[in-house]
């Protein structure tokens, strides 16, 4: 069922709007390299299976069609998608010119010497000051604050929420509501404000539910993992962190606050999730979302198309996206699942200037509105703050809010093996209902230490 859902979806993208004009230079820089790429007939990116990398691939098309240069997007399932490119980096492998890869990777990638340096021509090129700063630091920048870039951040994907309209539009709910509660039923200002409306809309006798979470265990070796960025958008907004600004995890990740977010996750799981909810992902939440059986559901918002397609949800036309809610203290964070496109640095010096030069294509503003119009998630700054892209759809405008509040997991070599300690004491937390809150929160922080410590990095 998932597959068939992601398929339809996948069929159903198409580039809409004038052809685009792009003139390409002749040339490109790769590091000290400059060389003619006029040789370079054909490129292949590697990217995961799901709607964005095939609109990738349908944008691409135009580039071809400008330049006769195929380029291939080359999709592995998710599950997949990490060992491949990873077992075909560590064997210094030229399968693949580029790679849309997950934020997480960037330390991986540039410590190991998997991705090409895309400093210096980020900038002189100016692309790096089209992008979103927020963005361009996320998806491309290690380490943190260095100024060096290893990536163009691509796809913008962070989390938020959708939910039914016709439901907290109610009058009849709007007015039970109000007779409880002193501020109106609509959009949560504040975690405060979604717990009670979710607890409100929570009917099991009319086979309705109030919030599909992030759950499962899937894809623990990509970032942010599942249930990590359910979590993480609770975790952030109430004020916890992985780490400080030195690298430390112990008295950083188990605070008071850390706990509390813990629990706070774990009562909306037990008080306000659909049954079946233990192990729930991206296209759980749809499926349970589409069947009517949630009014509020967590979102990848690199999963929109599926929400707002008639085909796969009934009440696309009542759906409505909001930003991730304010903590206790005002602050917001959006969790993000986005990814930079890198260059591979063991490909050949013309190789690497022919996907300079589809970058920088890709780059243009023009060509960004575009991928914008497929996805929503270009991180363009010309085009965030447009006009025409904030009332082209209502998720435009929650994403575009939330880009100036984003916040990651961990982004060092050993991101993996920190996730999995996350993935694992999470979940037990959420589902199984183990140890109390701080305990949990203890684990992570002590597990965590002890590999950056068994690594050298503290």
């Amino acid at each position: 069922m998932k597959k068939l859902l992601i398929l339809m979806v996948l069929v159903g993208l198409t580039v809409s709007g004038n052809a685009l004009a792009a003139a390409v230079p002749a040339d490109a820089r790769a590091g000290t390299h400059s060389v003619q790429p006029a040789a370079v007939t054909e490129l292949t990116i590697l990217w995961a299976k799901w709607p964005p990398a095939d609109a990738l691939q349908s944008l691409a098309a135009r580039y071809t069609e400008e330049t006769g240069i195929k380029v291939s997007v080359i999709q592995e399932p998710w599950d997949i998608f990490p060992q491949t490119f990873f077992a075909e980096m560590e064997g210094q492998g030229t399968a693949y010119d580029m790679v849309v890869g997950e934020s997480m990777w960037l330390g991986k990638g540039a410590q190991a010497g998997y991705y090409l340096d895309l400093t210096d021509w980020l900038t002189d090129q100016g692309i790096a000051a089209s992008l979103v700063p927020s963005t361009l630091a996320s998806f491309a920048e290690y380490p943190a604050g260095s100024g060096k870039y290893w990536a163009y951040p691509l796809s913008g994907n962070l989390f938020g929420y959708a939910y039914r309209r016709d439901l907290l539009e109610d009058p009849k709910k709007i007015s039970s509501f109000a007779r409880k509660h002193d501020y109106p039923l609509g959009v949560p200002e504040n975690f405060d404000q979604l717990k009670e409306i979710v607890e409100f809309l929570t009917k099991p006798m009319d086979g309705i539910m109030g919030i599909g979470l992030y759950t499962a265990m899937d894809y623990q070796s990509l970032t942010p993992g599942i249930i990590t960025a359910g979590f993480q958008s609770v975790f952030f907004s109430f004020g916890a962190d992985w780490h400080d600004a030195e690298g430390n995890i112990i008295g950083v990740t188990n605070t008071p606050a850390a706990a509390e977010a813990a629990q706070y996750y774990q009562d909306l799981y037990r008080c306000c999730t659909a049954l079946g909810a233990a192990d729930a992902d991206y296209e759980t939440v749809l499926t349970t979302y589409s069947k009517g059986l949630i009014a509020l559901g967590m979102l990848n918002f690199g999963f929109a198309p599926l929400f707002r397609d008639p085909a796969l949800n009934p009440y696309a036309d009542v759906t409505g996206f909001f930003a991730n809610p304010r903590g206790a203290d005002g602050n917001r964070y959006a969790v993000l699942g986005g990814q930079g496109i890198s260059v591979v640095s063991f490909i050949s010096p013309e190789r690497q200037a022919a996907a300079l030069d589809f970058l920088r294509w890709l780059a243009q503003d023009d060509v960004q509105a575009e991928w914008a119009a497929l996805t929503g998630s270009t991180c363009n700054k010309n085009v965030v703050e447009s006009e025409e892209f904030l009332s082209a759809s209502p998720l435009n405008a929650a994403y575009a809010e939330s880009l100036d509040h984003i916040k990651d997991f961990w982004n060092v070599p050993q991101y993996a093996e920190l996730l999995a300690i996350a993935q694992k004491q999470l979940h037990n937390f959420v589902i199984e209902r183990t140890d109390p809150a701080q305990k949990v929160v203890d684990n992570i922080a002590e597990f965590q230490s002890r590999i950056l410590q068994e690594a050298g990095t503290q």
